[in-house]
């Protein structure tokens, strides 16, 4: 059955708001200190104890003000409400249905929202007033979805960046509005896989299509800089977004707030399963920034290529990495999102927090993106960690797709870090058959 998405109506709200719009980091503070007293049906326990005045939000607004927009501060809360207004007018629509893990068909497995409604929807979460419709859809620690109170209580460094990227994106789309950008399609799109696991293995066993590698680049930088990139790989939590906002700063997590549109999809996915991925087309890129995890800083708005890119949320599996079942798993996450890419950046996904080997999952990825047929750039992070011996005996061996998986089993049934050179061996090998 279809879901609320806000928690009050547009009389609701005007009962709450002052009768001018905020002015000042302290008057939108004491507002968000009003309506988070006033929520009825909270989407995640934000604060254990944050007074009514909004006192602890104040100092993480006036940070991020004064690092977005120190002189046009009322000019910006005046447009947020305004747009918050028209999403609740009928502008945006005031209910979803959710989609079930890994059952495709019903609801519709895409969803498409234009660039303004997702401004009026994103808006209305920054004054508390959007619920988690797949809340029940997700692991009890991953519920909450679009409330930003607990990161907007945060008087650290890192959640204040985070609330001056989300800032920097209202701000620039006060620069937008009234433009083509306002018609700009937002495309959420579930895509799960035809068949099991066991099918999956016979499609790549049966592929003889030769792995391009020609079309791979290596390089040192963040995944952000590939210009020529069409598709960014989001190192997804298994719930969808990571299912609400924190404090943190993960690869996924800087993602939701440097691309604010990407978490529009949250209204209506909520774990994925084993068997599919989550594709957020054609989303505007809004701030820049520096750092990872406790040294993330906001430094600015985006101003460099791609602008527009396709997120593609894959969760990897967190254990039994060398298995078959999880090697196909990931594989088969990997090629459902790629599909349809030209050129996807990305990076060591699935290892860190994850667990996984990086030159392991790079040999996954270049299966899926030979399988898909598009272009990789490949960001080491600074440490190749073999990911360059891995392309280097790829690129003089040829092997092709079916070589290459078996060269990745093969290699697996060792420990780790024998990984890349019982990869090469093997690889060796399956290219001689």
């Amino acid at each position: 059955a279809p879901r609320p998405v806000f928690r009050w109506g547009r009389d609701e709200l005007a009962e709450l708001l002052p009768g001018e719009p905020p002015a000042t980091a302290e008057d939108f503070a004491s507002l968000l200190g009003r309506l988070h007293a006033a929520e009825m049906r909270p989407a995640v326990r934000a604060l254990e104890a944050c007074g009514n005045d909004g006192s602890a939000f104040l100092p993480c607004l006036r940070d991020a003000l004064a690092a977005v927009c120190p002189d046009s501060v009322p000019e910006l809360f005046a447009a947020i409400l305004r747009w918050a207004n028209g999403a609740l007018d009928g502008a945006v629509p005031g209910s979803v249905v959710p989609w079930q893990a890994g059952c495709a068909g019903e609801p519709p497995e895409r969803v498409t929202y234009t660039a303004a409604q997702c401004r009026g929807v994103l808006a209305n979460a920054l004054l508390l007033n959007v619920l988690d419709p797949s809340c029940d859809l997700k692991d009890p620690q991953n519920q909450g979805g679009l409330n930003f109170a607990r990161m907007l209580a945060g008087a650290s460094d890192v959640p204040t960046s985070k609330v001056a990227c989300l800032l920097q994106y209202f701000e620039t789309a006060r620069r937008l509005e009234g433009t083509d950008d306002d018609h700009r399609q937002v495309v959420v799109e579930r895509r799960v896989a035809d068949g099991n696991l066991y099918d999956f293995r016979e499609m790549i066993t049966e592929t003889c299509t030769a792995c391009e590698m020609d079309r791979v680049i290596l390089h040192i930088a963040g995944m952000e800089l590939p210009a020529d990139a069409d598709a960014f790989v989001n190192f997804a939590n298994a719930n969808f977004g990571f299912g609400r906002f924190t404090r943190g700063c993960t690869q996924e997590e800087i993602m939701q707030v440097c691309c604010p549109e990407f978490n529009i999809g949250m209204l209506h996915a909520g774990r994925m399963s084993d068997r599919e991925v989550v594709v957020v087309r054609r989303v505007r890129r809004f701030s820049a920034y520096r750092g990872y995890q406790s040294t993330f800083r906001f430094i600015g708005p985006w101003q460099s290529q791609p602008e527009v890119q396709d997120i593609l949320a894959m969760d990897a599996a967190m254990s039994a990495h060398f298995t078959e079942e999880m090697v196909l798993r990931d594989i088969q996450k990997a090629y459902l999102a790629f599909k349809g890419c030209t050129c996807v950046s990305t990076g060591r996904w699935g290892c860190g927090a994850f667990g996984g080997t990086p030159a392991h999952k790079f040999a996954q990825q270049l299966v899926a993106a030979s399988l898909a047929g598009c272009q990789v750039r490949f960001s080491t992070f600074g440490s190749p960690e073999g990911c360059d011996t891995v392309l280097e005996a790829v690129q003089s061996l040829h092997p092709d797709v079916r070589q290459l998986f078996y060269a990745i089993m093969v290699a697996g049934e060792c420990r780790k870090t024998e990984f890349v050179e019982r990869f090469v061996a093997a690889l060796h090998v399956s290219t001689q058959q």
